[in-house]
């Protein structure tokens, strides 16, 4: 990256940006946890559940969303839900963990490649702006997983 503003000669205005950049503290966090869960019947179905939490302070955040929909339009609604949480915490200055819940068969679906602003012409990787964490929905509801 150093070496594309070298090239455009932007070095001196890299810096600048490097120097009035105000980086998020670590402690505290805000949470998305997002749950997918498949339909038991129609394996093109699925449930995406939402937490969201709005301040730092609280916890358990209360549930946010219900949604049944296709697995073909997982990626586009979770963009949507992404988007509409990062709105709703404009105004904070606090770093954001976002946790998928996901049924075993969605283990392989790529976290780290889901995009922000997938409708705009340069989506950027969610990775590069958050924290991205990844469980196993069926690991979660069994107890024996619990013990450590």
């Amino acid at each position: 990256m150093a070496q594309k503003f070298q090239k455009l000669r932007r070095t001196g205005e890299r810096q600048e940006r490097h120097e009035v950049r105000v980086l998020f503290p670590a402690e505290p966090l805000l949470h998305l946890m997002i749950m997918i869960e498949m339909d038991s019947i129609d394996e093109s179905r699925c449930l995406l559940s939402l937490w969201r939490q709005d301040d730092p302070l609280e916890w358990p955040p209360a549930r946010g969303g219900l949604y049944e929909l296709s697995v073909d339009e997982l990626k586009r609604r979770i963009d949507d839900v992404i988007v509409t949480s990062e709105s709703k915490w404009s105004d904070q200055a606090i770093s954001v963990v976002l946790e998928f819940v996901v049924a075993r068969s969605l283990l392989r679906m790529s976290i780290m490649g889901l995009r922000k602003e997938r409708g705009s012409g340069s989506p950027r990787p969610r990775v590069y702006d958050c924290a991205l964490a990844l469980r196993s929905l069926e690991r979660m509801r069994s107890a024996h997983w619990h013990r450590f």
